[in-house]
């Protein structure tokens, strides 16, 4: 072999030692794409970072529902009847006073404690409510027997918001379901207005 020709051997294989060198150095500088990219990004990623990811992920903590919003005890302040209003200048009324207890699946009505006569035993009802429709609608139902079987559903309508709560619905079993928040004369409606009570 000529020294040219082991000047030549010596030259390619500097040539060769350069070339994996330099690919070797942009792996370890993530210069180029694939794992080198993939293992940089996993290094410099922090805890807050992947907390992100995860909330994305669909882990972040939902809305509370109307089931849950609607617990606790609501007071009625307001009432209309047929389009009149409760209760009448210098009356205690029945309806206003009267305290709503959502406990559960279970729905207690109280009348107004200064009522004459008032026993206040509670009336236990079964609820369900309905989110879905507009305007929402809750359907109450008194537990227990009445004259004919069972008590018919009263399919009320309702809006509630934070401490608000309102309550439309038909007073004779043959009146349809009302479909907004109104009592008028001759319409056999019922609107109450309650305030949420806190403990």
């Amino acid at each position: 072999m000529t020294a040219k020709t082991e000047l030549t051997l010596t030259s390619n294989v500097r040539n060769c030692v350069a070339q994996v060198l330099c690919v070797m150095g942009l792996l370890g500088m993530g210069l180029l794409t694939g794992c080198g990219q993939s293992q940089r990004d996993s290094a410099t990623a922090t805890p807050g970072n992947a907390g992100a990811a995860r909330s994305d992920s669909g882990d972040a903590t939902s809305a509370p529902t109307d089931h849950e919003l609607i617990q606790g005890t609501w007071e009625v302040k307001s009432a209309t009847i047929n389009g009149e209003s409760f209760p009448a200048a210098g009356q205690v009324d029945l309806h206003v006073g009267g305290r709503y207890q959502f406990d559960g699946e279970t729905l207690t009505k109280f009348a107004n404690p200064k009522f004459p006569g008032v026993v206040q035993t509670g009336t236990p009802h079964r609820y369900r409510l309905d989110a879905t429709h507009h305007p929402k609608q809750i359907e109450i139902q008194m537990l227990g027997d009445g004259p004919n079987g069972a008590w018919p559903p009263e399919r009320t309508i309702y809006e509630l918001e934070k401490d608000s709560l309102l309550l439309c619905w038909p007073i004779l079993e043959e009146t349809p379901p009302p479909t907004k928040f109104e009592s008028n004369a001759g319409e056999n409606i019922g609107l109450y207005e309650l305030r949420r009570i806190k403990e």
